[in-house]
């Protein structure tokens, strides 16, 4: 029983190791804001701020298959604020669906997206106007998640030497002959350097910067140094494309930086269930095994050493061969009748006895024949 508990404690933390690892790697839900430009942006085309601090965003927006009601056109001022100086901005076009060409040379008559910098209210950088058609690319899907866009222009922007950013989004307000029109943009905060033994963040490849860690392989692009045409923090994931364009099925990402954590506690619980293992199955088998073996031992005379017999010493063991017994205890000496008892009989006694009465006046001893 206690076996079979520790089993299943030893299971269901193995479970929610592998659980809290796929969770953290495939769900970017909860890794990002999501804002509908639609919703969020004011109706007087005011300037909106928008303080990520430290996390990411998904921003979006659909034009309906008719256009805008009475064809107007949708203009978003956005200006969206990290946390402080040692943080930036990656924003990567998930995809796009607007007018206009891909080159960007007639993207002013329509739709496009434009990002800038200012100092002091002054706007002091812009980029160019990016509109057209950019396909998405599902990072999950292990057969597209790495192939190059196919020429269909520039696909990212980055924002290093401040904390905040612009984004202008214009929709123009006519509808496209029932055909979709939509943008999703990825903003990633990411922090402008960090050492190897940071533990929120780890750095993108070809740059300095870095994203946090729970951004990688979560199926979205963060990182798309140098030229946006991969999504170098979806490289080397399970099951996705590498850069040569070999499939990935050995490398896990279980233990990822973001999950050491939750290795460690779970290393921890599980020799804690062996631990506890180990003191009842000793205290079963000494309550419940050992004792009956004691209590049959005890019952049987095994186990214990068997006394000796001893010799009782009793009033007849001390009587002398003749007929005489001793006058004191059995540790006391001898006393002197036992003592004379025990001495052989003098000469005289022995002539006597043998002489049956007969005197020896010769002064010699007597022959054999009479002692025998």
């Amino acid at each position: 029983m206690i076996a079979q508990s520790a089993l299943l404690c030893i299971t269901a933390t193995v479970l929610f190791l592998l659980g809290h690892c796929n969770s953290s790697s495939r769900t970017s839900s909860r890794n990002y804001i999501f804002l509908d430009l639609l919703d969020i942006c004011p109706r007087d085309r005011s300037k909106l701020e928008v303080p990520l601090g430290t996390q990411s965003a998904v921003l979006f927006a659909e034009v309906p298959a008719n256009g805008f009601p009475g064809g107007q056109t949708f203009t978003c001022h956005l200006e969206l604020e990290a946390k402080d100086s040692n943080y930036g901005f990656h924003i990567f076009m998930e995809e796009m669906n607007l007018l206009g060409s891909e080159r960007g040379d007639d993207c002013g008559a329509g739709d496009y997206i434009q990002f800038a910098r200012d100092e002091l209210f002054l706007t002091t950088h812009k980029s160019p106007r990016y509109c057209g058609h950019r396909l998405r690319i599902n990072s999950s899907n292990k057969e597209a998640a790495f192939r190059k866009f196919d020429g269909e222009g520039i696909r990212f922007y980055v924002e290093e030497r401040d904390s905040e950013m612009d984004v202008w989004v214009k929709l123009s307000g006519k509808g496209d002959n029932g055909r979709k029109r939509n943008v999703t943009l990825v903003a990633t905060v990411i922090k402008k350097a960090c050492s190897n033994r940071d533990r929120h963040y780890t750095r993108c490849a070809h740059t300095k910067a870095c994203i946090r860690n729970e951004l990688f392989c979560d199926g979205r692009s963060n990182c798309a140094w140098p030229n946006g045409d991969f999504a170098t923090d979806e490289v080397q994931c399970s099951g996705y494309l590498n850069y040569n364009g070999s499939l990935s099925g050995s490398n896990s990402d279980m233990f990822k930086p973001a999950n050491i954590p939750v290795i460690i506690i779970v290393v921890i619980v599980v020799i804690g269930v062996i631990i506890i293992f180990i003191v009842a199955a000793r205290t079963f088998y000494r309550n419940v095994l050992k004792e009956p073996l004691r209590s049959q031992s005890s019952s049987t005379g095994g186990g214990r050493r068997r006394r000796r017999p001893s010799l009782e010493v009793t009033p007849a063991l001390l009587h002398h061969p003749e007929g005489q017994v001793s006058d004191g205890p059995p540790s006391a000496p001898p006393s002197a009748s036992f003592e004379a008892s025990l001495q052989p009989p003098s000469y005289e006694e022995v002539i006597g006895a043998t002489g049956e009465g007969r005197q020896n006046t010769s002064g010699q001893p007597p022959p054999y024949s009479l002692v025998g």
